[in-house]
């Protein structure tokens, strides 16, 4: 079947094979827990410098990165915990996220930039310590259903005369 395959193409779909083993989302999740604290951990360390763009497509490359990794997520973990009322949870998400996004444009300009870095940090803490408890209470809730079924398929088995 790889037969008509390049060697970059046969090793790119070796690599995608591979990636799908480890395909949870916990791991992905923690990925971008780890760029989004890896760029933060960067701006309190870094003096920008009109000369240099890199670090700036950088910064704003990682954090996008990370950022489309949590929205899919938390895309995920909703359609997942809420199935039955699934337009209601996301227009309650895009609300909390209009919010985010105002609290933080009001506190903009009272606030020094690394204590905006360090609100960061606690958010993305809590956001992942959410996400970890979201997913074990979707992840329980799904074998206690699956336990269920087994259960009461074995119930309803005919026994043989």
């Amino acid at each position: 079947m790889c037969d008509g395959l390049s060697p970059k193409q046969k090793s790119a779909k070796r690599c995608r094979e591979e990636s799908q083993k480890f395909n949870d989302e916990l791991i992905k999740v923690f990925f971008a827990t780890g760029l989004n604290l890896g760029v933060l951990i960067f701006l309190t360390q870094w003096q920008p410098n009109p000369d240099s763009l890199l670090p700036y497509f950088v910064v704003m490359g990682v954090w996008g990165v990370s950022d489309g990794i949590w929205i899919s997520q938390v895309n995920i973990i909703m359609a997942a915990v809420f199935p039955d009322k699934y337009e209601e949870a996301f227009a309650g998400l895009r609300v909390a996220q209009g919010l985010g996004a105002a609290v933080s444009f009001g506190y903009s300009n009272s606030v020094c930039m690394m204590s905006k870095i360090y609100i960061m940090v606690a958010s993305c803490v809590v956001s992942v310590a959410s996400y970890v408890l979201m997913e074990w209470r979707v992840r329980r809730r799904a074998r206690q259903q699956a336990k269920e079924a087994a259960g009461a398929g074995g119930m309803f088995k005919q026994t043989p005369v």
